[in-house]
C-alpha cells in the first residue's frame, strides 16, 4: 500500500511540476541571486581527470560545442558538453588555454539559455544534466575562476543559484531513480557551501538520499542490474559522503555498509584492463565520455573499506585466470548498451565479454536466432540453468535455456573455459529449434582492434603490440561474414549457419594470444 501511495505523490507532483513549466512565468520564478555562495566552501573534485581529453578537447578531438547544445534539437553529445563533466580533463590538463576555453564555455552556456525560451524545458536541463552541471562547477570553481573577472564568477554562482532553485522544484517529479539522485546530490552541494549553513536540511537532504538508495540499490547493485550504473551511483554516494565530512554531518546508519557492498560488486564485474562490464547495457551509452576510467574507479575503491563484505551480483558469472578474464551475463536484460548501431538483443542471455592482460578484447559475445524473418527472444520466465567449475583445473563455465510455445521449440547451450597454460578462451555454441531457422554467432571487439589475414577457418586479431587469432574448430557453419561499417564502429566478426529443421548446431571456436 506504501508503494502506491508513494507512486501516486509522485505522479501528483509530476502532474503540478508539468503545469508549473508550461508557463512562461516559470523561468521568472527562478532564483538568480548571487551572494548565497561562500566560494571558499567549494570542494575540490576528488577524481583525477585525463590529460589526454584534456588535450583532445581543445584541438577539437573531443566534441565540445557548447553553441551547437542551442542550435540543434538532437545532438547526442549535447548532454555531455552541457553537463561540464570534462572540466577535470582540462584542469588535469592545466595551463591557461584550458582555462580559458573552460571560461569561454560557462559564459556561452550561460548567455545561450537564458537567450532561449522555456529554457527549462530542453533535455540539457533535466535533473541528471543540471545537477551534475551544479555539481562540477563547485568541483572546478577554483580551476576556472581563478583570475577571472568579479562580473563573471558573479554570473557563474547567480547560474547556480539557478538551478539550485530549478532543481528544488522539479526533483521530486523526476521518475527515474538516479536521475533523482543526482538532483539530491546537487541541492546538497548548494546548500553545504551557503554563506549561512543550513544544517538541518543538510541533514533532511542526506536522509532523503540514503531512502532513495536504499529503494533503487538491492545487494550492491542499482536497480538496472548494470554495473556501469552501479558505478555512478556509488560515485554519487561518495560525494554525499565528500560533503557529509565537510560539513560534520552524520550519515545515516547502514551508509557505509551499503557503500561497502557497491565497492566489493564493482571490483568483481572489472576485466583485466581496469574497466567495468558494460555488455549487459545501462542508461550510459558504452561509447560515451560518462563511462567512468580506470582511475576513477581505483580511487573509488581505495577509499571505502571492504573488508567485511564479499561480492554478491547473482546476475554474472566471472572467469579469470592471472592474465584472462571473462565476465559472463546469465540474466535476461531489458536494456541494452548497443555495438555497431545493432541494438538488438540477441537471444540475450550467456553473452560475455573478456579481456586478455590489460586488452579488452571482446566487447559483446552472442547469439542471434532468426526464422521466417523474425528474431527469437526469451519468454519472460525460460528455464535457465548454469553453473561454474573447474575442468582440467581451468575456470569452466556452462549454461543452457530451453523453452517450448506453440509454434517451436528451443534449446542454446553455452560451454565458455579459460586456458592456465596459455591465453587463450574456448567455447562451444549449441543452438537447437524445431523450425528451419538461422543462427548468427556474433563478436564485437575493441575499437582498436584490427582484423588481418582472414581465411576461411580463422582470422587474425592485431591491437596495438598484441596479436591474436580467431579460429572456428568445427564445420557446420555455412559462411563467415565480417562487419567493419566504419573506422569510428566496433570491429564485428559474425559467423552464420542455416538448419533445415530439426537439426541442431554446434560451432566451436577460440581466441588465442599468437604473443604467449
Amino acid at each position: 500500500m506504501s508503494s502506491r501511495i508513494e507512486h501516486a505523490v509522485q505522479m501528483l507532483a509530476s502532474w503540478r511540476v508539468s503545469l508549473a513549466q508550461r508557463s512562461f512565468f516559470y523561468g521568472l520564478s527562478l532564483d538568480k541571486k548571487s551572494g548565497i555562495f561562500d566560494t571558499s566552501k567549494f570542494i575540490a573534485d576528488p577524481w583525477a581527470g585525463e590529460p589526454s581529453v584534456g588535450r583532445g578537447i581543445l584541438d577539437g578531438s573531443f566534441d565540445v560545442d557548447i553553441q551547437a547544445i542551442f542550435a540543434e534539437k538532437r545532438w547526442d553529445g549535447a548532454i555531455y558538453a552541457a553537463s561540464f563533466v570534462w572540466m577535470r580533463d582540462l584542469q588535469a590538463l592545466g595551463g591557461h588555454s584550458c582555462r580559458k576555453f573552460a571560461r569561454n564555455s560557462i559564459s556561452e552556456f550561460i548567455n545561450g539559455y537564458r537567450k532561449t525560451k522555456r529554457f527549462w524545458l530542453a533535455p540539457v536541463w533535466n535533473c541528471r544534466a543540471a545537477g551534475e552541471r551544479v555539481v562540477n562547477w563547485i568541483f572546478s570553481y577554483s580551476f576556472f575562476a581563478s583570475g577571472a573577472s568579479d562580473k563573471f564568477q558573479k554570473e557563474v554562482l547567480s547560474s547556480m543559484c539557478e538551478h539550485f532553485s530549478h532543481l528544488r522544484k522539479c526533483y521530486r517529479a523526476e521518475p527515474q531513480p538516479y536521475n533523482r539522485l543526482v538532483a539530491l546530490k546537487a541541492i546538497l552541494f548548494c546548500l553545504s557551501v551557503m554563506k549561512t549553513f543550513q544544517q538541518r536540511q543538510v541533514n533532511r537532504v542526506i536522509a532523503q538520499i540514503y531512502r532513495l538508495a536504499q529503494s533503487c540499490i538491492k545487494d550492491g547493485m542499482f536497480e538496472t542490474r548494470s554495473p556501469v550504473d552501479t558505478f555512478h551511483a556509488f560515485r554519487s554516494l561518495l560525494e554525499v559522503r565528500f560533503v557529509a565530512k565537510a560539513n560534520g554531518a552524520e550519515l545515516p546508519d547502514g551508509f557505509a555498509a551499503l557503500l561497502s557492498k557497491m565497492a566489493a560488486n564493482i571490483r568483481l564485474l572489472r576485466l583485466g584492463n581496469g574497466e567495468l562490464s558494460a555488455h549487459s547495457g545501462s542508461f550510459t551509452p558504452a561509447s560515451s565520455p560518462f563511462v567512468p576510467s580506470r582511475h576513477m574507479i581505483d580511487t573509488a575503491l581505495s577509499i571505502v573499506d571492504i573488508k567485511d563484505h564479499v561480492a554478491s551480483v547473482p546476475d554474472f558469472e566471472r572467469l579469470s585466470t592471472k592474465k584472462a578474464v571473462a565476465l559472463i551475463n546469465i540474466i535476461p536484460r531489458s536494456v541494452r548498451s548497443s555495438f555497431n548501431e545493432l541494438s538488438e538483443p540477441g537471444i540475450n542471455i550467456f553473452d560475455f565479454e573478456a579481456s586478455f592482460r590489460s586488452d579488452k578484447l571482446i566487447n559483446r559475445s552472442d547469439i542471434s536466432v532468426i526464422f521466417d524473418g523474425l528474431r527469437i527472444k526469451l519468454p519472460k520466465s525460460p528455464q535457465i540453468t548454469c553453473q561454474r567449475k573447474l575442468r582440467n583445473s581451468s575456470p569452466f563455465f556452462e549454461g543452457e535455456v530451453h523453452f517450448i510455445n506453440k509454434a517451436f521449440e528451443f534449446a542454446m547451450r553455452r560451454e565458455i573455459e579459460l586456458a592456465t597454460d596459455r591465453i587463450q578462451i574456448n567455447c562451444t555454441d549449441f543452438v537447437f529449434l524445431s523450425r528451419k531457422f538461422e543462427a548468427v554467432f556474433r563478436f564485437v571487439l575493441g575499437k582498436s582492434v584490427e582484423l588481418q589475414k582472414i581465411n576461411q577457418h580463422s582470422i587474425q586479431l592485431s591491437n596495438a603490440d598484441e596479436k591474436y587469432v580467431f579460429t572456428i574448430l568445427s564445420g557446420g557453419v555455412s559462411n563467415v561474414r565480417l562487419s567493419s561499417l566504419d573506422d569510428r564502429l566496433y570491429p564485428t566478426i559474425e559467423v552464420s549457419a542455416i538448419s533445415e529443421g530439426c537439426e541442431a548446431i554446434q560451432f566451436d571456436w577460440s581466441i588465442e594470444s599468437l604473443m604467449q
